[in-house]
């Protein structure tokens, strides 16, 4: 899926994985399946802010469980705020993350199929 917008054509979804696949939807959007690591990034980072969007914490806060600490899970990482589901913040004490709207819909979505089971 190519974006024109302004007479430039770009491609937003530059990132992706081979486990990923884009599907287009019924609005002309593009939904993206994560990865099993990158759902797992957005779940800790949704404890981590407790749920609040306007909740900044740094790394350490959401990825310090053991699945989380190879080069696997920071590209995972670097995917997601790429595709807007994370948000960077830079401070004074260094790099802090949030979540998007996008990411918090994914967050509302993994808890209700989590409350299914």
């Amino acid at each position: 899926m190519v974006v024109e917008e302004a007479g430039k054509s770009f491609f937003p979804y530059n990132t992706l994985n081979r486990r990923d696949r884009v599907t287009i939807s019924h609005h002309g959007g593009a939904i993206i399946d994560l990865t099993d690591i990158q759902k797992l990034i957005l779940q800790s980072l949704c404890t981590a802010t407790q749920g609040g969007k306007g909740s900044h914490v740094p790394k350490p806060y959401f990825m310090s469980k053991p699945a989380l600490q190879d080069h696997k899970a920071k590209k995972a990482l670097r995917d997601l705020v790429a595709l807007n589901y994370v948000l960077q913040h830079p401070t004074g004490g260094g790099m802090t993350y949030a979540l998007d709207e996008r990411g918090l819909e994914v967050c509302r979505k993994l808890r209700e199929e989590l409350r299914r089971l």
